[in-house]
């Protein structure tokens, strides 16, 4: 099995999800999920440039104005996370998307 892997910048880290990374999508063929992210890192890019473009207030604090424009955004670009401590680090915060893993 292989698993696609999100993984978030330390400053992502939740108080109540210390781990720094999400499972995108699992498969029994890394080709397939390699076929997977190539579409994924697309959305995902357009994700976080049109956050960036559209940031409410880039340099203070998250608000709830940043979590309607994250799950706005998300879904608009079919970009898929596990939870809103996802949405924050992934499309407020840059994060790295891509890494395809060999799971036992």
């Amino acid at each position: 099995m292989f698993v696609l892997l999100q993984i978030y910048p330390l400053e992502a880290v939740g108080d109540d999800d210390p781990t720094p990374l999400d499972a995108i999508a699992v498969d029994g063929s890394q080709e397939r999920l390699e076929e997977y992210l190539a579409g994924y890192q697309e959305h995902y890019r357009a994700a976080c440039a049109e956050f960036a473009a559209r940031d409410p207030n880039p340099d203070g604090d998250w608000t709830s104005e940043h979590d309607c424009l994250s799950e706005a955004l998300m879904d608009q670009h079919c970009v898929d996370v596990q939870d809103r401590r996802s949405a924050r680090a992934g499309i407020g915060i840059k994060s790295s998307v891509g890494r395809v893993r060999r799971i036992t």
